[in-house]
C-alpha cells in the first residue's frame, strides 16, 4: 500500500495516474492501520505473542529490501535460458489491467 501511495517519489507505471492528497493519505492510513489492527487482534485474543508480529514485520521488510538482489541476477537468468535453449515465459501479472484501462 505504501508503494502504491506514491509517497516515495517513484515514476508512475504506464497507465497509472498521479494520486490526490486524499488518496495518498488513504493508502498510508491503510498501510499503517491494517497491521496495527492485526497486531491488536493477535495480542487481545492471546493466540500469539506480540513477538510473532514483530518477527513477521522484520521478515517482510528484509524481503522487500533483498528484492534488489534478485534484480541483479536477471542477466544470469537470461544467459542460462539462452544456454539451455529455452524460451522465457512472458510475464502476465498486471498486464491485463493496463491493457483494459486499469480494470480486471
Amino acid at each position: 500500500m505504501l508503494f502504491h501511495s506514491g509517497i516515495f517519489g517513484r515514476d508512475l507505471i504506464k497507465g497509472e495516474v498521479c494520486k490526490s492528497v486524499f488518496w495518498k493519505c488513504f493508502y498510508i492510513l491503510i498501510a499503517v492501520g491494517y497491521p496495527a489492527m492485526v497486531l491488536t487482534a493477535i495480542v487481545a485474543t492471546a493466540n500469539h505473542y506480540w513477538l510473532d508480529a514483530l518477527m513477521a514485520t522484520i521478515v517482510a521488510t528484509l524481503a522487500f529490501f533483498c528484492n534488489r538482489v534478485f534484480l541483479v541476477l536477471l542477466p544470469l537468468e537470461d544467459y542460462l535460458i539462452w544456454a539451455l535453449r529455452l524460451e522465457k515465459p512472458m510475464p502476465s501479472t498486471g498486464e491485463r489491467s493496463h491493457q483494459r484501462g486499469g480494470n480486471l
